[in-house]
């Protein structure tokens, strides 16, 4: 046995002594209890049980050579029930309830032809709950043992609990959590009367969500002080379950056909439906379109493209998706995809923008295209110094501002005359525009790779520079977009970080908060109609 005292950092070794009556009697230590004196019982596999005192760390044994009628030494668990009891589940001969005060012992086995018996001689854990009913966990399933009437209740479980149960807790809202082998974790509420036998239980399983276990063979739970349960599992490591609901959720790719997963790695595009409906552009798979539930109903591998690096809502409910070097289409209500025929074929295109006068922009790796929302047709085409235009945004005074990847951005006036260019050779903190947005304050955001930038008064074009001196902690910002709050979130290389309104200092998320570890993708952002913000990522 292993004591270690964390405020000091030491661990104190205790062991079987031949020549010392008060050792503990074998060092093939299967259990440690707590005894309701807040000392320790400690399980052995062939030495029987031994009560600790951690004051004086003498050790006072129980076993069949001192107790009467105790049936085996063999001990795979206990539960101190107060009172001098304390119930023992044995490796291979049942339940045993040991009176302390006068050292003898009853014992329980499995019998077929008794109704509500055990379901088996091998008891693996033991949980003594708040109302002094003794939970028995088995390797064939789990029941409840009334000290009251001496009988067992069964639990209705429809058999998914007619396994090996290796660990019984009662956490600190009531809720009785058992750890079992390949069934993962099983909570169950016991609101009621715990003699009907009947409860509503959940379950917790394998799988690659951020709520499921990395394992199905759960060892032991433990619950900290602030009420996160940790897991221990066999081969598959320790799991930390937040008592705090995650503030971010992932929808994950998988190879495995499952609806609630992508069918491609990195979203690239993301927008809502007039249902609600989650579209997402995928690097490769075309498009995923996930409802309110997270349940994926409807995939498109190729009706836009098989790269959709771009999807936008427009005022009348239609979808523009435009893809790279495959063009770009309108999904109308109807359900139909209907082209939109520019000049060339090969458009490689990166963002929609309806503005005010309801003229959408294209953003593409040719110069910027204007189109008429109701027709779809291609009204006008821009070429600019730099045609590679990553992001548009027309502010309240019509001036257009174009981002580029390599030209930085661009402000002209309302006929497309140049108005300012800023670039690296000007000042400029990167020649790099992903995103360029305006919040719901009038104020303009420009995602670059070396900061954030505010124009605060877009008519003055005078600027501010948001970085690591702000709490970034990257500076290369992908997408942008601003919640009910008036609160900016932006996502970079490492992360998620948000701008709270009258602020100037980022808070920041990481892989820590359930984010993924790869990066974001560029002007990847939406937010659902409950406030919900989504970003894509690689």
């Amino acid at each position: 046995l292993d004591a270690y005292n964390y405020m000091l950092g030491t661990f104190t070794y205790y062991h079987h002594q031949a020549k010392n009556p008060h050792s503990i009697t074998g060092d093939d230590i299967t259990h440690l209890d707590r005894a309701a004196d807040g000392n320790l019982w400690i399980s052995t596999y062939w030495d029987g049980l031994n009560y600790f005192n951690k004051n004086t760390g003498q050790s006072t044994p129980y076993n069949i050579k001192n107790v009467k009628h105790l049936i085996s030494n063999q001990i795979w668990c206990t539960a101190d029930a107060g009172n001098g009891l304390v119930y023992i589940g044995h490796v291979d001969k049942g339940l045993s309830i040991l009176n302390t005060k006068n050292r003898t012992a009853i014992n329980i086995q499995a019998n077929n032809y008794v109704p509500y018996s055990l379901p088996s001689n091998e008891v693996n854990s033991l949980l003594c709950d708040k109302e002094g009913f003794i939970w028995v966990g088995t390797s064939k399933g789990l029941v409840i043992y009334d000290p009251a009437h001496h009988h067992f209740i069964p639990v209705h479980d429809e058999g998914r609990l007619s396994r090996r149960i290796s660990c019984i807790r009662q956490m600190a809202d009531g809720k009785i959590w058992l750890g079992t082998e390949l069934g993962g974790i099983a909570i169950i509420q016991t609101q009621g009367s715990v003699s009907s036998g009947r409860f509503k239980i959940s379950y917790i399983t394998e799988g690659i969500k951020s709520t499921n276990l990395s394992g199905s063979s759960v060892r032991c739970l433990s619950e900290d002080h602030f009420h996160n349960v940790w897991a221990g599992l066999y081969g598959d490591g320790v799991n930390f379950l937040s008592a705090s609901p995650e503030m971010f959720h992932q929808i994950y790719y998988s190879a495995i056909p499952d609806l609630s997963h992508l069918t491609a790695k990195s979203a690239l595009s993301l927008a809502f439906d007039n249902q609600g409906n989650l579209w997402v552009g995928s690097d490769g798979n075309g498009i995923n379109i996930f409802n309110r539930n997270g349940q994926r109903i409807a995939a498109y591998p190729t009706e836009a493209g098989s790269s959709v690096q771009a999807i936008y809502r427009d005022s009348y409910g239609k979808l523009w998706l435009g893809s790279f070097f495959q063009g770009a289409c309108i999904k109308t209500p109807d359900g139909k995809f209907s082209p939109i025929h520019f000049p060339s074929n090969q458009v490689d295109v990166r963002e929609f923008y309806e503005d005010a006068r309801h003229r959408m922009w294209i953003s593409t790796s040719d110069g910027i295209y204007t189109a008429d929302i109701r027709s779809g047709r291609i009204i006008k085409h821009y070429a600019l110094s730099n045609n590679l235009v990553r992001s548009i945004f027309v502010d309240s005074r019509q001036q257009i501002w174009a981002g580029t990847f390599g030209g930085g951005l661009m402000v002209y006036n309302s006929r497309m005359k140049l108005i300012r260019s800023f670039n690296t050779h000007r000042g400029f903190t990167s020649n790099t525009v992903n995103k360029v947005f305006g919040d719901t304050q009038g104020q303009i955001w420009v995602a670059t790779a070396e900061g954030l930038i505010n124009f605060e008064h877009p008519g003055s074009l005078n600027y501010k520079i948001y970085n690591d001196k702000n709490g970034l902690s990257n500076c290369h910002i992908k997408a942008i977009t601003e919640d009910a709050f008036h609160n900016l979130w932006v996502s970079t290389n490492r992360g998620i970080s948000c701008l709270k309104a009258g602020t100037s200092h980022f808070i920041n998320y990481s892989y820590k908060d359930n984010l993924p570890l790869g990066n974001f993708n560029a002007n990847c952002a939406a937010i659902s109609k409950n406030g919900h913000l989504y970003f894509g990522s690689t």
